[in-house]
């Protein structure tokens, strides 16, 4: 299609002006942020472009169900969701993490098959234990770096815990 010429005069749209007013955030204290002071272990960011890691990405069509990941890449990439200073994307001061991952684990070499949970903010360990299923571990992975709240929570094959049924 041909995209229609614009209109030389104004047309009102009330609808738009009242969405607007309903979805207008009230002014509120600004919390302070904290994030790390340490680096990143690996030293360098990669220099790829977003362009080019997406275009290197593994297609799901290339899973093979044998090939293992290894933990030492799994962890680097789970430090990288950790805000830190001066740098990106946290350097916009977005504010703290609001957002823990569950990730279930099964061929990463060097780590046990299971459920594992990434708390982004240790402040949040005691009630996130509260409210997580009593029975879960809590056992924080081994050779993680001190920053690094990665937790084990249950052990085993886990990929049926992760179908949605409904």
């Amino acid at each position: 299609g041909e995209p229609k010429r614009l209109s030389p005069s104004h047309q009102d749209w009330a609808v738009i002006d009242q969405a607007a007013t309903a979805t207008e955030k009230p002014r509120t204290p600004e919390v302070p942020t904290r994030y790390l002071k340490e680096e990143f272990p690996e030293k360098e960011a990669p220099s790829l472009r977003a362009a080019a890691v997406i275009r290197k990405r593994r297609s799901a069509t290339d899973f093979d169900r044998q090939t293992a990941w290894p933990k030492s890449q799994l962890l680097a990439l789970l430090e990288r969701t950790l805000p830190r200073n001066r740098s990106a994307p946290f350097d916009l001061d977005f504010g703290g993490p609001a957002v823990h991952l569950l990730v279930f684990i099964h061929r990463v070499s060097g780590l046990a098959p299971g459920l594992y949970s990434l708390v982004r903010d240790e402040r949040d360990l005691g009630e996130l234990r509260q409210q997580f299923h009593p029975d879960f571990l809590w056992e924080k992975v081994e050779g993680t770096s001190r920053s690094l709240g990665f937790y084990l929570l249950q052990g085993g094959d886990v990929r049926r815990a992760g179908v949605l049924t409904g």
